[in-house]
């Protein structure tokens, strides 16, 4: 393990990268194979090295004969970026199976041998700058820099060294606009207030949201189904220990709601379990002992996992009406498609662009046939995925055909083996409400801006749906309050477990001496 660690460190990977590839296994094997195959078991530099990480871990399965070419250039110099390493993985997914290998269309997809000189890159920039000059001498240093460098995408220019288009774009700006002044500091500083305030005035606020409105059919559904009694829902991920802040949520939801709207009521305990990578039947076991020991009685205690099999029937039914499709973007085309959504959706941006998946207008039938494709496993991780198709210009960045369904080769902790894709958080959470009638959908403030794709899914779906209301997450001085840090502090033997007295986690509170009154007063 120490030898294999030390190779790992050789190409120049941080402490937590080999941390996490040891625990990984499989990951760790492929990393170890690529390094191998590059010959650069001695070691390597650090942008070599993270290179050959990023073509161990993205490239998948059916292209592995490629690899050895892909890292030979990698090594030669010839790849020297991700955004190359992105492009070959891409080329190579698309190429179809019968087709015979081009090597010289292989370079051309993903830049190599192609050499941008530092003549084109000011020629390239002096272009944008002149392109963008009336909004810059207006704006000044408050014009957003990362348009102009969006627009030094182009071309041959994409395969540009990053670091010298920017230095040569700062050097043009600073030409035609001089040193910054105090005006130019205070005045870069206003728009994030405003954009910061906008989505509270706009798509965020339920109550704003035609989406968001039960017929009188569903209201009477519901009635019937509830007899009247309100109902809330308490629904941690198991994927770790309740902490003080779930203390907070708890509270709210099974009683503050109540309160609220002067009514008795009821709630759920459910368990968001859609990531089989990160949950555990310990974290189920001491999360019921938790909501008990507080002294929460719910009246139902479900999984989300146990409605797999209607989820997977509502995924069948968005693609029979145009509303989802399988797409095979890699994670790096995703971010850039988001950034063409973010150009287009601005005031004032570039509406020529397309920020839209190449595999969105797929027909249903063939959508239907890849869907299953997935569900009987015949892609690898990564190879597809199952879209909402939403609205890729919405100004709401939620609303960007968010993922519905990712695959992962991996038992789950509650269902087992059965099923090899899994809906995403997005997708069930809304649904899984409405399939138990719940009235109040308290959740904490980073969801706000889910609230409208939440209601574009149930409302497509003629579903029931709940009222969403946030709240602020609990903060406390001095204390790590993210459960992910949290891990860490375990996973790195910092303290003796979750249930250390030092941790803000129920188990630790508890060993601390607080008691239920305390904690929940």
């Amino acid at each position: 393990m120490e030898a294999l660690a030390k190779t790992f460190r050789s190409i120049g990977l941080d402490a937590k990268m080999v941390i996490a590839l040891l625990k990984s296994g499989k990951k760790a094997t492929l990393v170890a194979d690529a390094i191998r195959e590059a010959g650069v078991t001695g070691g390597c530099d650090r942008t070599k090295g993270n290179l050959i990480y990023n073509v161990a871990t993205t490239l998948p399965e059916s292209s592995k004969q490629y690899r050895p070419l892909v890292l030979r250039w990698i090594v030669d110099g010839e790849i020297k970026s991700n955004y190359q390493v992105s492009e070959a993985i891409s080329y190579l997914k698309k190429l179809p199976s019968n087709d015979s290998f081009n090597e010289s269309a292989f370079k051309a997809a993903c830049g190599v041998g192609v050499i941008v000189s530092d003549k084109e890159i000011a020629d390239a920039v002096k272009g944008v700058v002149n392109a963008h000059r009336d909004e810059l001498i207006e704006q000044r240093y408050a014009y957003p820099i990362s348009r102009l460098m969006y627009s030094l995408r182009d071309g041959n220019m994409k395969w540009a060294d990053g670091r010298k288009v920017k230095s040569a774009l700062d050097a043009a700006i600073l030409a035609l606009l001089g040193e910054k002044t105090e005006a130019d500091e205070s005045n870069r500083k206003r728009p994030k207030k405003k954009e910061k305030e906008q989505p509270l005035e706009g798509f965020a606020n339920a109550r704003y949201l035609a989406t968001s409105k039960n017929s009188p059919e569903l209201i009477a559904q519901h009635l019937k189904a509830t007899g009247g009694k309100i109902r809330c829902r308490f629904p941690p991920e198991p994927n770790g220990y309740l902490h003080i802040g779930h203390a907070k949520s708890m509270y709210l939801n099974f009683k503050g709601a109540f309160e609220r709207v002067g009514k008795e009521g009821e709630t759920v305990l459910r368990f968001d379990d859609t990531n089989p990578e990160a949950e555990k039947l310990e974290f189920i076991d001491n999360i019921k002992e938790d909501v008990a020991w507080l002294g929460w009685k719910p009246c139902q205690v479900n999984f989300g996992s146990d409605n797999f099999d209607k989820l997977y029937e509502f995924a069948v039914q968005l693609i029979k009406m145009g509303k989802a499709y399988v797409d095979h973007q890699t994670p790096e085309e995703i971010k850039r498609s988001r950034e063409i959504a973010q150009e287009c959706s601005r005031e004032g941006g570039r509406k020529d662009l397309n920020p839209e998946s190449p595999w969105r207008n797929r027909s249903v039938e063939e959508n239907l046939r890849l869907f299953e494709d997935m569900r009987q496993g015949k892609f690898a991780e990564g190879e597809a995925t199952l879209r909402m198709k939403i609205d890729m210009r919405s100004p709401n960045p939620c609303m960007w055909d968010p993922v519905a369904y990712r695959i992962k080769f991996m038992s789950h902790p509650h269902v087992g083996d059965k099923w090899c894709i899994y809906p995403s958080y997005d997708f069930q959470h809304c649904l899984v409400d409405s399939l138990e009638n719940i009235d109040y959908s308290l959740c904490t403030l980073e969801f706000e801006t889910r609230r409208e794709s939440y209601y574009w899914l149930v409302d497509q779906l003629h579903l029931w749906r709940a009222y969403v209301w946030e709240f602020g997450r609990l903060n406390i001085t001095n204390t790590v309050m993210s459960k992910r840090k949290l891990k860490t502090l375990v996973a790195d033997g910092a303290v003796r477990g979750w249930d250390d007295p030092r941790m803000p986690t129920i188990k630790g509170l508890r060993r601390r001496g607080f008691t239920p009154e305390g904690i929940n007063a």
